[in-house]
């Protein structure tokens, strides 16, 4: 039987025990009022959702997690301060477990940032195809990470088996999944009906139980919108499902839930957590707004892709910008001036051989200037010339002297 206590802290050794987490945001709350949640997850797509009231709960969910599956060996996170200081580092520095941190500005050196896309996929469609309430979004995102976590992917680690078994180390019991699906409808029983109203009841599928209770234990929404948790639920059968006055009981439930649910004023919510589009769905903060005031000077900035030819060796190489330098607090490098002379930013600039150098921003000027004339036409140089051919155009006058019809190859 199962009892409700979560299983024994044990370290997770190997590559497998590293996980990488970061912190996803929903636009609006959830029944619990949620706002937010934290996504953990290693390289095997092992995926775990612990939703959360306010940043400062993520350290909770990293106890959250050793509870459920074992201490990791390694946390890897990106800057934020809620995962670098206070609680979250006392805990890790406690644990002994290895931290290590994503450099600024670089989310793909986070795999959580990626895993986070894909669950929101797989939540927008289960949400859309279920018609749920918005406000079941943190539910579902649970629902579709335990899916994940069972499911064999075709990654090469895994060996054909699923991330569970790789992580645990348990063969995965896939029973609890079997008979329903992300929202689906039920029966239930309520023990408190008064006699003689009839005790079965219907209800929405939302999750397992996996703390409360004994196997098969179920969380349910019933018809006043709030959260029970059954484990004796019959399915409900085809000749029920055709049957008009049950369809018309499963309308009702649907109606009775969304009047209870009702909508979310905007208004209540910070402005950093609205969005216009599948205002449900975990998303990342950053990713889907734009900081015009940190990325704009080096997007529209006019040195970026510039080709110049610099000297290296006493001879005009050929060269590209390719980006700012910054330093390891991903601050730019120098300070800029209108003036381009006293221009001190510095820039990493990509030759042909494939090495990177630093160049100031006054002197990158300074070359491009010189290569340009009174007109702005910029001057090519050549290296060699490699051959030559002729299409065999005659000149009108045999006796002239002309270059037409001759062509060279040059470096």
């Amino acid at each position: 039987m199962q009892l409700a206590l979560r299983h024994s802290v044990h370290p997770i050794a190997g590559c497998h025990g590293v996980f990488h987490t970061d912190t996803c945001f929903s636009g609006i709350p959830s029944l619990s009022n949620c706002k937010m949640g934290q996504l953990n997850v290693n390289d095997t797509n092992f995926t775990k959702f612990y939703p959360m009231r306010r940043k400062g709960e993520a350290a909770d969910t990293l106890i959250a997690s050793i509870q459920d599956i074992g201490i990791p060996s390694g946390l890897h996170i990106d800057n934020a301060k809620k995962l670098t200081m206070g609680r979250m580092a006392e805990i890790i520095k406690e644990l002994w477990i290895t931290p290590s941190q994503a450099e600024p500005y670089s989310p793909w050196q986070v795999r959580a940032e990626l895993s986070i896309r894909e669950v929101k996929n797989a939540v927008r469609h289960a949400m859309m195809h279920s018609r749920a309430p918005k406000q079941l979004w943190d539910y579902c995102t649970i629902y579709q990470c335990e899916i994940r976590s069972l499911t064999a992917h075709p990654h090469y680690s895994l060996n054909g088996g699923t991330p569970y078994e790789i992580v645990t180390g348990r063969t995965p019991d896939i029973s609890e999944y079997l008979d329903f699906g992300w929202y689906d409808d039920l029966w239930y029983f309520d023990q408190e009906a008064d006699f003689p109203n009839d005790a079965r009841k219907l209800g929405k599928w939302m999750g397992v139980a996996h703390c409360l209770g004994q196997v098969l234990c179920y969380y349910i929404l019933n018809d006043q919108a709030r959260v029970i948790v059954r484990s004796s639920m019959p399915t409900i059968s085809k000749d029920e499902y055709n049957d008009p006055a049950i369809k018309a009981q499963i309308c009702k439930l649907n109606q009775l839930i969304q009047e209870c649910i009702g909508k979310v004023d905007l208004a209540d919510i910070p402005q950093e957590l609205q969005d216009e589009y599948d205002s449900y769905e975990p998303m990342e903060l950053e990713s889907c707004k734009v900081d015009i005031v940190v990325l704009g000077e080096e997007v529209y900035d006019n040195l970026i892709s510039a080709e110049v030819m610099l000297p290296v060796d006493g001879i005009l190489v050929p060269a590209r910008v390719t980006g700012c330098k910054r330093d390891s607090d991903g601050c730019p490098m120098g300070n800029p001036n209108v003036n381009p002379i006293l221009d001190a930013r510095v820039y990493e600039v990509t030759f042909p051989d494939g090495h990177v150098s630093k160049y100031a921003a006054n002197v990158i000027t300074e070359k491009m200037y010189q290569q340009v004339d009174s007109k702005e036409n910029t001057h090519m140089y050549f290296q060699e010339i490699t051959d030559h051919r002729s299409d065999k155009t005659k000149p009108q006058n045999a006796n002239s002297k002309t270059t037409k019809g001759w062509y060279m190859q040059a470096l």
